[in-house]
């Protein structure tokens, strides 16, 4: 309900497992990042946690011929109390559909900004 993505795409003479390793340092503003082997990225996004939805954050790092792409994709999905309060008390209670909407803004900022220092800190021109 609440989804967004970023993504972003550079040059680099670097091995996948050095990407790698920047991709984590740079999100970890984002939260406790965990990078697999394959380029599967999950993120523990606690900071964004908060009443009424929960959120989730996960991406990519893909490669092909020395050009690197990083996805993520995240969403603040309300959980049951949100949809209990959107429901018993409506129409007001729509109004707690703020809070995850807010979170949603929130992580694609934070997203969009590490990504642009991956690419800033990658990139080979």
């Amino acid at each position: 309900m609440f989804n967004g993505n970023a993504s972003v795409s550079f040059k680099s003479s670097k091995t996948k497992s050095d990407v790698i390793k920047v991709v984590e340092e740079q999100l970890e503003t984002m939260g406790t990042v965990s990078v697999s082997s394959s380029g599967g990225i999950t993120i523990t996004g606690s900071r964004f946690n908060g009443f009424s939805y929960k959120p989730s954050i996960e991406g990519r790092v893909s490669d092909r011929d020395g050009r690197f792409t990083v996805n993520l994709d995240f969403q603040a999905k309300p959980d049951v109390m949100g949809w209990l309060i959107a429901i018993c008390l409506f129409p007001i209670g729509c109004a707690i559909f703020i809070l995850p909407n807010n979170a949603k803004g929130d992580m694609q900022r934070k997203a969009d900004q590490a990504l642009a220092e991956i690419k800033a800190v990658l990139d080979e021109k």
